[in-house]
């Protein structure tokens, strides 16, 4: 069973009312497609350990099915992996923290504890 706190996004308005319901709450963005193998196995590892950080919204976007969220972050290989508090990116030394396939790929299926463990950092 998933945690509460991981979420597949079924529609734009779905995705506004769950960001927009906590402003300050960090929100982690899992961008995939059915057909690329490295998502299955990352949005696993991602729903497991979505129960070690409760104040953490994990959402799931099928990143095609949903073109226009997608569009919106400029999101253009899955898997991608973005961090937004403040519906804004989450930004490290100024940049925005969004991982596309080269660096996610290094996380599957070792430990993706490694992406999510920066999130402790974030949380208010």
């Amino acid at each position: 069973m998933a945690a509460s706190n991981f979420v597949n996004v079924t529609s734009p308005q779905h995705f506004k009312d769950l960001l927009s319901a906590d402003l300050n709450r960090v929100s982690c963005l899992n961008f995939w497609a059915p057909w690329a193998e490295p998502c299955a196995a990352f949005t696993k590892a991602v729903e497991g350990e979505a129960t070690k950080f409760p104040g953490v919204l994990f959402l799931s976007i099928e990143a095609e099915e949903l073109a226009d969220i997608s569009e919106s972050f400029d999101i253009e290989a899955v898997p991608s992996f973005l961090l937004l508090r403040r519906q804004r990116g989450v930004k490290d030394e100024g940049r925005v923290i969004s991982l596309g396939i080269g660096r996610l790929w290094s996380f599957v299926p070792l430990q993706p504890v490694r992406v999510l463990a920066q999130l402790s950092a974030l949380m208010p």
